[in-house]
């Protein structure tokens, strides 16, 4: 269960099971219970924690809660790259991390992470405030990547 913590402008990390989805760490900038919540997704091939420069300051106006996706970062969810075809695994996994914490928050996410926030939205309105992508990826399916 994911815990409250303190209102340091340095985030916490902690890890959330996703009962039949996986762990999940995600970096937490906790503070007054009067400010909104934001839900931050990151690009393919980041973390969480490549975006600690950019959401560290607004944590002076909000609640902010940065994912480790699948496969990435600190997470231990299950990934196989392999054998994505589509983002709905992200989405999924992104809806049920918004069902688990059970309160409307803003989603915002760069490239990979925009596109994981708006197929979420559209799949539970009553759970988003509002969106912000940056650079988000136009592409139905995750590229691949030869050398």
């Amino acid at each position: 269960m994911l815990q409250r913590v303190s209102e340091h402008r340095e985030p916490v990390r902690q890890t959330i099971d996703l009962p039949g989805l996986g762990e999940f760490s995600v970096l937490c900038w906790d503070g007054d219970a009067g400010k909104p919540l934001l839900v931050f997704c990151h690009a393919t091939g980041f973390n969480a924690g490549t975006y600690r420069e950019i959401l560290g300051p607004l944590a002076e106006d909000f609640r902010i809660m940065a994912i480790d996706q699948r496969g990435h970062g600190l997470s231990a969810a299950p990934a196989d790259p392999d054998a994505l075809d589509t983002w709905d695994r992200f989405r999924d996994d992104l809806v049920a991390f918004l069902r688990q914490i059970g309160e409307p928050a803003y989603l915002s996410g760069h490239s990979m992470g925009g596109r994981v926030a708006m197929l979420a939205a559209a799949q539970v309105p009553d759970l988003v405030r509002g969106l912000v992508m940056v650079e988000p990826a136009t592409s139905r399916v995750p590229f691949e990547l030869k050398f």
